[in-house]
């Protein structure tokens, strides 16, 4: 009787990925043989068994692949899975603002309705809040406010290590021109530039404005994370009100001029906020964790800082006035003009001088007229 011989064990086929599973093919012997014995029972069973085998082994090849493949794409495409760290610091480097541009630009009166509201608090507060609370201080605030300004300190410093050096390369790019720029409307032709050519410089970085810049990434993030810092800095007031502590003129001023002056910055499309930007939080860390150390009892650590923590806020008035004017000699006088508007350059120019008059004047009453009270004048948040 003519029988086939066994089948032999030849090609494996190895999965790479995720999974690793080997399958065995079936060949036969390349010529058939003569055997005296016929086929037993057992031995087509074991045929069967084997094919079987191959069955499943090849929808497993099918599939396999397609799970390793989702496997690695959401990996690659989640960083929050290995690292919250590299997830924000993605989604800083891929912002969009694009959306919260236009929902700013549709609600031009939410900070008009915010401020009306806060004057209304900043008024009206001291004699609700003294029914309330009578003479004494909310209990509990401390830790609260602590934890308030020491996030406002590290959330400036943060913004100022990723604004900082863009500012300082676009300043310093005189003989180079500016990478990664969005296509831009001329202001003069009305054509868009699909690939601007822009040198960098200080005229550039007072005078242009590009979507890339302003509106998308990391430095766009910072920026309208720092226009809508404004608005929770309020709550600075609500503490002092729940601390029983009074209003100065020059604290209520400073919240709701430099708010509304921000929030119309981020819709007009400024070309010299990002200089603004990065000097407020350079300033802004100090002070705050000036406030923090204040609220945690270091006064006596911190009180001979006291005068160069309000001498730094002087100067960057003075620093934000020369910056508006040049500005605005830019904007008259020269050819290519600039990418802001007369608006904002009054309404910038008039915030500055009228800032560095009462930040002069809270110099000198606080460390020249009476140097005794400056750290209480200090910890008690005039700005």
């Amino acid at each position: 009787m003519i029988q086939l011989s066994p089948p032999t064990l030849s090609t494996s086929v190895h999965l790479t990925g995720s999974a690793h599973t080997t399958c065995m093919l079936l060949s036969h012997s390349p010529q058939p043989r003569l055997v005296v014995n016929a086929p037993s029972h057992s031995y087509k069973k074991k045929i069967e068994f084997r094919k079987k085998e191959i069955k499943d082994a090849s929808a497993m090849v099918s599939v396999t692949p397609s799970l390793t493949v989702a496997a690695v794409s959401l990996t690659a495409s989640s960083p929050s899975l290995s690292n919250p760290f590299m997830y924000v610091h993605h989604y800083i480097l891929n912002f969009k603002g694009g959306k919260a541009h236009q929902w700013m630009c549709a609600s031009t009166h939410a900070p008009l309705v915010i401020v009306v509201c806060y004057l209304v608090l900043v008024h009206g507060g001291p004699r609700v809040f003294a029914r309330l609370l009578g003479d004494k201080p909310m209990p509990g605030l401390t830790p609260i406010v602590a934890i308030w300004n020491l996030f406002f300190s590290i959330a400036s410093t943060i913004g100022f290590c990723y604004c900082a050096p863009f500012l300082f390369r676009v300043v310093t790019m005189e003989n180079s021109e500016l990478p990664g720029l969005a296509p831009k409307k001329d202001r003069i032709t009305g054509e868009w530039d699909q690939h601007p050519h822009i040198r960098g410089g200080l005229f550039t970085s007072l005078c242009y404005w590009n979507r890339n810049i302003f509106e998308d990434g990391a430095t766009a993030f910072w920026l309208l994370a720092f226009n809508l810092s404004k608005i929770f800095e309020l709550m600075d007031t609500v503490f002092l009100l729940l601390k029983r502590k009074p209003i100065p003129f020059i604290h209520w001023y400073h919240h709701t001029s430099v708010m509304l002056f921000c929030w119309n910055a981020h819709v007009s499309g400024i070309s010299n906020g990002l200089g603004f930007a990065v000097m407020n939080m350079f300033v802004h860390a100090i002070l705050y964790f000036y406030y923090f150390m204040c609220v945690c009892g270091q006064r006596k650590l911190v009180r001979p800082f006291a005068p160069i923590v309000t001498l730094l806020q002087v100067s960057q008035m003075f620093i934000g006035l020369a910056l508006m004017l040049y500005t605005t000699w830019l904007y008259a006088t020269h050819p290519g003009g600039c990418d802001t508007n007369a608006f904002s350059l009054a309404f910038g120019t008039v915030m500055y001088l009228s800032y560095i008059i009462l930040f002069v004047k809270l110099f000198r009453d606080s460390y020249l007229l009476k140097p005794d009270s400056h750290e209480r004048r200090r910890c008690a948040k005039v700005s």
